[in-house]
């Protein structure tokens, strides 16, 4: 997960930098304060950029997942991903379903 931050880092300083002051300074000139001005103005122009960094967070996280899961799981070498998730796996089998289940106030 190295250099996770620094390629997020590189595709948000060009639409900082892209972003034009005008707006902004438009936005305080009419009585805007710096919240309104980053939630009315800043914020609805990054967000194309925003999500797309996010996106790559996201499918970087899962990429590193999933090779952990398809080996290990393959050859039953027990790994803290494979583990986990057949620990979910069991807890959901072993679940009592929620019918059957009394009130906290009976117990």
């Amino acid at each position: 997960m190295s250099g996770t931050l620094a390629i997020n880092i590189m595709l948000l300083v060009p639409a900082f930098r892209a972003m034009d002051n005008a707006l902004a300074e438009s936005s305080h000139t009419l009585g805007g304060s710096r919240f309104t001005t980053l939630r009315r103005v800043i914020a609805p122009s990054l967000l194309p950029t925003i999500g797309l960094v996010t996106l790559l967070g996201l499918v970087r996280g899962v990429d590193a997942f999933e090779a952990v899961l398809v080996v290990g799981a393959r050859e039953q070498i027990d790994v803290l991903g494979t583990s986990s998730q057949t620990l979910s796996a069991t807890s959901r089998a072993t679940a009592t379903p929620p019918h059957s289940r009394r009130p906290w106030w009976s117990r």
